[in-house]
């Protein structure tokens, strides 16, 4: 059996040990080398903790390139679909023109009498100058 006085033996070393380290530590705390063993701990805490906002920044550029290109090809497919509607638009309005233009009649101005193209031409809404113009051109003086 362990005898009380290898116990208290056994309990000075450990305390002298204890004691010796706790000094050591208070000693180099304020060194270059317990700088140095304190700044490792927290430069790998602090490069873990970049690590993880890297990542975190990465996924956020990840999600915002993917917006961007839904953006984009919605952009493109909207201006396509406009520049269809857009020709088509283009199209039924000549269309409509050339179907208003064909149904428009004009008097055969060779078979009317000085009075009847006078009548006529009072009866519209043209300028003067155009009224005297069609005036001469009926007449056959122009």
């Amino acid at each position: 059996m362990v005898s009380s006085s290898e116990i208290l033996s056994w309990l000075g070393q450990t305390a002298l040990a204890m004691g010796g380290a706790l000094g050591l530590f208070l000693i180099a705390l304020p060194t270059k080398f317990g700088d140095k063993l304190i700044g490792h701990r927290f430069d790998k805490k602090l490069a873990a903790f970049k690590d993880a906002q890297d990542q975190q920044i990465e996924k956020l550029k990840e999600q915002l390139a993917h917006a961007s290109d839904r953006g984009k090809r919605s952009n493109e497919r909207e201006y396509e679909a406009l520049s269809d509607i857009w020709g088509q638009f283009v199209d039924a309005f000549q269309a409509t023109e050339q179907c208003v233009v064909q149904f428009i009649e004009h008097p055969d101005f060779t078979r009317m009498s000085d009075e009847e193209i006078d009548t006529f031409l009072n009866a519209t809404d043209f300028s003067y100058r155009l009224h005297i113009r069609l005036t001469l051109q009926c007449k056959g003086k122009l």
